[in-house]
């Protein structure tokens, strides 16, 4: 039997490991396009975009255009480059932090859901993942939404085996922090909620639903944001199945390919076979999820909290007013993002008091042979759900995949799989060592494409897209800059494309 002891060391190791993996090198490269949007840069004045930021105010607004996320993570880096300042190293610290955060939750919820061993084994999976390291280095928000995904999940699991105060607090908290941070962390609440809405029942299942909604109430002006982005153009391709293979590939382990690069033999069998073996592992892993009997206690009771919910929807209208009133430029948006979450506060809790009517229906969804492996495995509904709305609508021709999106979903993916390898009994060992060895070697694929050799790589994150492109080190700009310094007059402008 695992011992707590050699789990804390298990875990140790994990964290030492590959927080080492996440500081390697971590300040020889210079800013990426994506990066410089990050606040508080002392941005030269004939630079448009973006523009300085170095208030709340000038994050909230300048979020609405011609950025295309929700002001959330820059709100969050705001204060982190005011405390430890604008230095490389100092602003990239913060997501090796995340992503040092996900490897220990991604602990705490594998053993939650599935044992010590699996624990183990996911967690040095995510530790050596060189895809998720990759984005550990760089300042963009997917590596901290991997880390508040895997919280709240674990906080989901503990209160539904037993009701904390302080622990539902924090869930709303992160909940719609995360919510705040990007558009793709929707996908994965709404996931959390159908597991909750097929898994718990009575008082327990209102009072999730309320504590969940209660969260979207708080991350109502969202929408705003939502209303001027949508409308601008933007860098997805609409390869569904490329993605879904490069997912399903140990969750993005390989550099993503093109679906007219998966047919070129034999370059594709790579690839693929990552993917037939990767979710092999994820369907025999789907089957060790733990699975929930519906807690009946209260069902008559059924706590929505009317109060709580008023207070949600409240709080959404002061950040409106304090923050979004002067850049809506609609009246009816204006009304439409105050009134309906006041609307929906009032709605919800004799709707969630009705639901045990439908638990019929219900337990035939969450009771079935095939359809309940999945809804009743909370890793598996935080996955499939994203992926369905995604799919979804690629079909109706508006795409909504880029890899690096996916990284929030890439923790459940690697928990699935290691608990299909802990099941796969005497061949257990040698597939777990086999797969570390893979993982631990990815680093160095990834390492090579941020530019970990004297020559920069390029590196393409979706079909069609010329970003995050060329990394460089300090060094290829010295060498640069030493053959252009001779042709260089004072009051020069020198552009570098």
């Amino acid at each position: 039997m695992t011992t707590q002891r050699s789990l804390l060391l298990a875990l140790l190791g994990a964290l030492v490991i590959g927080g080492g993996l996440r500081l390697y090198e971590l300040d020889r490269r210079t800013l990426s396009h994506p990066e410089y949007w990050v606040p508080r840069l002392d941005v030269p004045e004939h630079v448009q975009h973006p523009p300085p930021r170095h208030g709340v105010r000038d994050v909230v607004e300048q979020s609405l255009s011609p950025d295309v996320h929700p002001p959330g993570y820059h709100l969050v880096m705001l204060g982190w480059n005011g405390t430890v300042g604008t230095g490389l190293r100092a602003m990239r610290l913060s997501s090796v932090l995340a992503g040092l955060a996900a490897i220990l939750a991604m602990f705490g919820f594998a053993r939650s859901v599935f044992g010590g061993r699996t624990a183990v084994l996911a967690t040095g999976l995510l530790a050596l993942h060189g895809y998720h390291v990759f984005w550990s280095q760089q300042l963009r928000p997917w590596v901290l939404l991997s880390a508040i995904a895997l919280i709240t999940c674990i906080l989901l699991v503990q209160l539904a085996d037993r009701w904390r105060g302080w622990k539902a607090a924090a869930l709303v908290l992160l909940t719609a922090a995360g919510l705040w941070i990007d558009y793709y962390f929707w996908p994965l609440v709404a996931g959390q909620i159908l597991w909750v809405l097929l898994n718990l029942r009575g008082d327990l299942r209102a009072r999730a639903l309320s504590l969940q909604l209660g969260a979207v109430l708080l991350a109502f002006p969202v929408f705003v944001y939502l209303r001027f982005h949508i409308v601008l153009e933007g860098h997805l391709g609409n390869d569904v199945l490329a993605h879904l293979v490069w997912l399903t590939g140990f969750g993005g382990l390989l550099p993503y390919v093109p679906r007219a690069n998966l047919v070129n033999l034999p370059g594709a069998l790579l690839p693929i076979g990552a993917s037939v073996i990767g979710f092999s592992l994820w369907v025999v892993g789907l089957r060790r999820s733990r699975r929930r009997s519906p807690d009946a206690s209260g069902s008559s009771g059924m706590r929505a909290n009317l109060l709580w919910l008023l207070i949600a929807a409240a709080v959404n209208a002061i950040l409106i007013e304090v923050l979004l009133v002067e850049s809506i430029d609609r009246r009816r948006l204006y009304v439409a993002v105050v009134l309906a979450p006041f609307i929906l506060a009032a709605a919800a809790p004799p709707l969630i008091r009705r639901l045990h009517r439908a638990d019929r229906v219900l337990d035939a969804i969450r009771d079935h042979r095939i359809v309940g492996v999945v809804t009743t495995s909370l890793p598996a509904m935080v996955v499939v759900t994203p992926l369905l709305l995604f799919v979804g609508a690629g079909l109706v021709g508006r795409s909504l995949f880029v890899d690096y999106t996916l990284v929030p979903l890439m923790p459940f993916v690697l928990v699935l799989i290691a608990a299909g390898i802990v099941a796969s009994r005497r061949a257990a060992v040698p597939l777990a060592i086999g797969v570390l060895v893979a993982f631990a070697l990815s680093n160095y694929q990834w390492w090579a494409i941020r530019g970990g050799g004297r020559s920069a790589a390029n590196w393409h994150g979706s079909e069609g897209s010329g970003w995050p492109g060329t990394y460089a080190h300090y060094a290829d700009y010295q060498e640069l800059a030493g053959s252009l310094i001779p042709h260089v007059e004072e009051g020069d402008v020198v552009l570098v494309r």
